[in-house]
């Protein structure tokens, strides 16, 4: 059993909810760096660190925020020891 979820398994009884968030890539200024470095380093664009997202762009601060408002509010009251993805569909789920 994983870390996270036995966590959440000992802490539900109490009301406590755990999950993570596991953000793609989002526009902000570190990461903005970091693509930066990355196009750099194999001679492309820097557009090209960002065209394999399937929803066509990067995300937005915002777009994080709202998964996390999610979580964090009673619409979720029953969710628990899950790891919510929002990357725009990059990462792929096996």
């Amino acid at each position: 059993m994983s870390e996270k979820l036995a966590l959440a398994t000992e802490l539900a009884p109490a009301g406590i909810r755990v999950n993570t968030i596991i953000p793609g890539n989002v526009l902000t200024p570190g990461a903005d760096a970091i693509r930066q470095h990355f196009a750099d380093a194999m001679n492309v664009p820097l557009a090209a660190t960002t065209a394999s997202i399937p929803m066509g762009r990067p995300g937005d601060p915002r777009d994080i925020a709202e998964a996390v408002a999610y979580l964090a509010s009673a619409r979720a009251q029953w969710v628990t020891g899950i790891s919510l993805t929002v990357d725009g569909g990059e990462i792929p789920v096996i």
